[in-house]
């Protein structure tokens, strides 16, 4: 029966899901694994950065001392026991070289110790001081084939060298306490007593040839008593001078910890004096910056007041006098109608054109005070700029010039933010005037420009003309001026705003302001 299509595609379907639902598990299992690794970095961060100094080093201290000395002891501990062991093995050697030895030279000449000597062997092994040290004994010949056993049924069996037979072969004395079980170990570890294995090389008599190796095992429950005293002092003795070393190093940091808390502290408490001086002073500007607006209004109010008191005072009294004056003239005509040129006199006729002369020139004096002193009034009082909006204000200061000096202003206005305080108002205001009567005094009015535009929270005002420029070394040339932009330049900065004095781009002069309305916002 053939496979259609279909069925073959089915199975690669089914083949493509069994091999992507493992991969896709083991990506979950990764993803989750790196999510588990990184909240737990993040758990140990914080719960370092949590502790104090001194619990830092005590940590760290803690780790690297108790692993330093853990090594520390372990070694000490393995050279006592080392050194224990070759002590004792080198007693038992030299015993054994003494009572072994010159029963088995027998080996220097064949492979094999003779029944009489096995027997002998056995006896010492029994009767003499050295079996009552010795629990069992081998002893082997070069080859690895033993010679000699207190258990007979190994004589004549051949073993793989074990690496401590292998250094006796090389003249070394070697001894292992309970060491690794061998095969050819097995009767005794079946004593089921610690036991101290050794291995000596048998020299020839009168030579330093090695005929054979001794393998023999001493009871090890002294060995076992020592090595265990020994480890334990050791131990002890490491446990107290980590501790000594852990408690000096801790009140060392401690100290400077405490030293360095309270530096700290002190800082603290300096940082928070300066924050309420910075308060205090943040406060203090801002009561000089209100007192300097509260300053310009009053300064305001009174220009006003002098302006209402001179068009209400002087300029009445001067009217008063230009009406008696008026009303003089038609009497002295009068009067001379009535009289004949016969009746007058030659004095009469002499002072009647003089004093109409003085009478005309009084009258032309008090109209000239008079207008200036309208011009005065006209120019201390402001008009109501609470209802403008910022682009009216500056609207408004052109015309005013315009209709005073009869002159052409060009200006360029966008469209400025509608509420803002009536400072602002009053300032730009005083601004364009104070610029545009520059223009008209030292430009004579030519090339008279005002700009306002406005970014965001950020307006400014410029006036340019083209005149001479702001020439300071020029004698008389902007000693008038210089005052009126140095009180507008007070006004300006205390509202926040800054102003440049300087040349315009086609010549002549030009004074900028700038205000930030943000800044104005936070005063108020």
């Amino acid at each position: 029966m053939g496979w259609t299509s279909s069925d073959r595609s089915r199975i690669i379907e089914r083949g493509r899901d069994a091999l992507h639902r493992p991969l896709a598990l083991g990506g979950d299992a990764m993803r989750r694994g790196r999510v588990a690794i990184a909240v737990t970095e993040r758990g140990i961060r914080d719960y370092w950065s949590s502790r104090s100094l001194v619990q830092q080093f005590a940590i760290v201290a803690a780790a690297v001392l108790i692993a330093g000395m853990t090594v520390l002891g372990f070694w000490v501990s393995e050279r006592i026991k080392q050194g224990i062991m070759h002590n004792s093995a080198a007693s038992g050697a030299l015993l054994m070289d003494s009572y072994i030895a010159p029963m088995v030279q027998e080996l220097a000449k064949g492979d094999e110790i003779s029944p009489a000597r096995r027997d002998a062997l056995d006896r010492v092994l029994k009767n003499s001081a050295i079996g009552h040290r010795v629990s069992a004994i081998k002893i082997w010949r070069t080859d690895g084939v033993i010679a000699y056993s207190n258990w007979h049924e190994k004589i004549g069996q051949k073993f793989k060298p074990t690496p401590n037979f292998i250094r006796a072969l090389g003249g070394e004395i070697s001894a292992e306490f309970e060491g690794q079980y061998h095969e050819q170990d097995s009767h005794e570890r079946a004593l089921n007593s610690p036991l101290l294995e050794i291995y000596a090389p048998v020299r020839e008599r009168n030579s330093e040839r090695i005929i054979a190796i001794s393998e023999f095992y001493e009871g090890g429950a002294n060995v076992k008593s020592v090595l265990a005293r020994a480890e334990a002092m050791t131990w002890i003795v490491v446990a107290i001078v980590t501790a000594l070393m852990m408690g000096a190093l801790s009140g060392i940091v401690a100290r400077g910890s405490r030293t360095i808390e309270d530096q700290r502290n002190r800082l603290k408490t300096q940082v928070v004096e300066l924050r309420s001086l910075l308060k205090e002073n943040h406060e203090l500007s801002q009561r000089v910056q209100r007192a300097s607006n509260r300053t310009a209004m009053i300064n305001e109010r009174l220009l006003r007041r002098v302006g209402a008191d001179l068009h209400d005072g002087p300029a009445q009294l001067l009217s008063l006098a230009l009406l008696r004056l008026d009303f003089l003239s038609p009497v002295l005509d009068a009067s001379d109608a009535s009289r004949g040129s016969s009746s007058v006199s030659s004095i009469g006729e002499r002072r009647e054109p003089a004093a109409r002369d003085e009478l005309e020139k009084i009258r032309g004096s008090l109209q000239e005070a008079m207008k200036e002193l309208r011009e005065i009034s006209s120019g201390l009082a402001l008009p109501e700029l609470t209802r403008a909006s910022l682009t009216e204000v500056v609207q408004m200061a052109v015309r005013a010039h315009e209709r005073k000096t009869e002159t052409r202003v060009s200006a360029d206005i966008e469209l400025l933010p509608g509420p803002c305080p009536d400072e602002l108002k009053t300032c730009v205001y005083r601004f364009v005037q104070e610029g545009l009567s520059n223009a008209f005094r030292h430009a004579g009015g030519e090339g008279q420009h005002v700009t306002a535009l406005a970014d965001d929270s950020r307006v400014s005002i410029a006036v340019s003309d083209r005149g001479p420029g702001f020439l300071i070394d020029k004698p008389g040339s902007v000693t008038t001026s210089t005052l009126g932009l140095s009180g507008m330049r007070d006004r300006i900065e205390s509202l926040g705003g800054t102003m440049e004095v300087g040349e315009a781009n086609a010549g002549g002069g030009r004074i900028a302001a700038h205000f930030d309305l943000k800044t104005l916002r936070v005063m108020e």
